[in-house]
């Protein structure tokens, strides 16, 4: 048998380097969101974090007897004895805010929100691009739904793609004081009622109309006991609910719209 020459080693070796570049190249392109998660989380406080509790609002009937107020583009129905009340010292969401008060809830409203999500709602869909994130708070409440003990090497690339993204993003959206979070939306917004700290409730209300028009207008309420000795447990949530499901938007943007 004549011997094999150099030359054909030296091909075969060549043959085996360039398998091995492609099945490596190969490897790291399909793993390449498990491996961007790894780096991430070994950077992070993001080993250790769980699902947020959250369900749609139980709904509750508001009193014939509430009385509707307005503020700005928004309005709502409150309970009777509610009146505005003068600005405490110190501020609540920046300078644009007021207060209506009785004896057992102060609810607080500001125009602001928790996060401006615009950058983060477009690559949500391009990640996610069967589905429609009008606002933060629907990608709030995708992100609720992830831990970080999803993750698993044997996810598609899709998945790993989604959970890093989610995971990441998270950080930014989602305030740590965050424990739970009841979702409601109205005629023309969407909303997150946040438990869990400010010693009090808070309600993230976003219009659904105003990413259309590339114009952005967030609402921040917060509810408390409008005595400051009072815990949250006292907070009659029943009210806290017929507040929230009570407000309409007349935004221009809203206008226009229809």
């Amino acid at each position: 048998m004549k011997p094999k020459s150099r030359r054909f080693y030296l091909f075969v070796i060549a043959l085996n380097i360039i398998a091995f570049l492609l099945l490596a190249g190969g490897a790291l392109w399909y793993y390449w969101p498990h491996l961007f998660w790894k780096y991430v989380e070994s950077k992070s406080e993001l080993r250790h974090v769980g699902k947020i509790p959250n369900s749609p609002m139980p709904m509750t009937a508001v009193p014939d007897d509430w009385v509707e107020h307005s503020w700005k583009f928004l309005r709502f129905r409150l309970p009777p004895n509610m009146s505005l009340m003068d600005k405490p010292e110190g501020t609540f969401g920046g300078d644009s805010y007021d207060n209506f008060c009785d004896e057992n809830i102060l609810v607080s409203i500001s125009q602001t929100s928790l996060t401006e999500p615009d950058p983060f709602l477009e690559l949500a869909s391009k990640v996610y691009p069967e589905k429609n994130f009008l606002t933060s708070s629907k990608l709030r409440l995708e992100a609720f739904g992830v831990e970080s003990s999803d993750f698993h090497w044997s996810m598609s690339r899709q998945e790993a793609s989604r959970f890093a993204f989610l995971m990441t993003v998270r950080r930014v959206i989602v305030p740590q004081f965050i424990k739970s979070a009841e979702s409601f939306s109205g005629r023309n917004w969407d909303g997150l009622l946040l438990h869990g700290g400010y010693r009090g409730v808070l309600l993230n209300l976003e219009c659904t109309c105003c990413y259309n028009n590339r114009c952005y207008n967030g609402i921040l309420i917060k509810f408390s006991p409008s005595d400051k000795e009072q815990g949250i447990e006292n907070l009659d949530m029943d009210t806290v609910r017929g507040i929230v499901q009570s407000l309409e938007i007349d935004c221009p943007c809203s206008i226009v719209s229809k």
